[in-house]
């Protein structure tokens, strides 16, 4: 097993998303450099779709674990998250709102030390800023979260009552220590040739898991927020997309975050996608090396899904 591919892992406690052309259907792109609440600079942009009816609506975009930019890109994979889900969404009429996290591109601060709280308030503060945007209207600002990207919209609705809708894709429905375990546990049966071998396996990837999370308070808080404990306590509709060939985020993950989403009193739908892993791509294999993949591309079942469901809550 590639250490790579453990630092992967840690995706499973956090957004992300694909590569196309980045302005294919931009109209335009505003940068934007504001103070966080933090005290240092957080620097993003808003793309805004082709022939645009101002207002109209608009979505933030909440990367997974792990220090990301703007473009949410792991390089070495050639894959770039909010690229492709920007495209995507402004075809469908949606300004798309990204931001370079703490420490990350133009944004000042230490991603290190950057708490969920601290990504909360940072994503709030950007919303805050499409809010005062004469092209954007305010009641239909939505929020996408993707792995640990979706405590973080949990958080930000709980904070803030007045955003539209979250869509949580491949996100934890299960306690962080869980998703270690259980994580741990695949990946030593995939490296192993003798079941007696399992358990110093498993011990080993814990050991490099705790390291990871020894540098990273992102990481470290996910042991303290309960992802279904935050569920039942947003305060607006939902969606909850889920692949099937996800072997960091399972399936009935998804269910039980449904679950936790109805306690909440607010519409919820849950949408499972067979051959789909944890980026997002069509993966028929369920290989845990994602570098053997060839197509890194939003698989289209889901991006279509989302697009749906966004449009319907604009409609109503």
């Amino acid at each position: 097993m590639k250490l790579y591919n453990l630092a992967v892992a840690l995706l499973a406690t956090g957004v992300m998303a694909c590569a196309q052309n980045p302005q294919a259907n931009a109209q335009s792109v505003e940068e934007f450099a504001i103070d966080s609440p933090a005290g240092y600079t957080l620097a993003g942009e808003i793309q805004y779709p082709d022939q645009i009816v101002a207002p109209g609506p608009a979505i933030v975009l909440i990367s997974g674990s792990g220090a990301q930019d703007r473009d949410a890109a792991v390089d070495a994979l050639g894959y770039s998250a909010h690229r492709q889900w920007r495209d995507i969404l402004n075809a469908a009429g949606f300004a798309v709102i990204t931001y370079d996290e703490t420490g990350t591109g133009q944004s000042g601060g230490e991603w290190t030390e950057m708490g969920l709280e601290e990504h909360r308030d940072n994503a709030l503060a950007t919303i805050a800023l499409a809010r005062r945007d004469q092209r954007i209207n305010p009641d239909q600002i939505y929020a996408l979260g993707h792995s640990e990207g979706g405590l973080i919209i949990s958080m930000m609705s709980i904070a803030d009552a007045e955003i539209a809708g979250l869509v949580y894709v491949a996100a934890p429905g299960a306690d962080l220590q869980d998703v270690i375990d259980y994580q741990t546990a695949e990946m030593a049966r995939a490296q192993i040739s003798d079941e007696s071998e399992f358990e110093a396996a498993q011990a080993e990837m814990r050991v490099r898991f705790m390291q990871m999370l020894n540098n990273a308070a992102s990481l470290r808080d996910g042991l303290r927020f309960d992802a279904l404990e935050l569920a039942q306590s947003v305060q607006a509709p939902s969606i909850v997309i889920q692949g099937l060939s996800d072997w960091q985020v399972r399936a009935e993950q998804a269910t039980a975050l449904g679950q936790a989403l109805q306690a909440s009193g607010y519409p919820v739908e849950i949408a499972l996608f067979g051959d789909v892993n944890h980026f997002l791509v069509n993966d028929p294999t369920h290989s845990q090396d994602y570098s053997e993949l060839t197509d890194m591309t939003l698989d289209t079942r889901l991006s279509e899904r989302v697009v749906d469901w966004l449009s319907d809550q604009t409609a109503e």
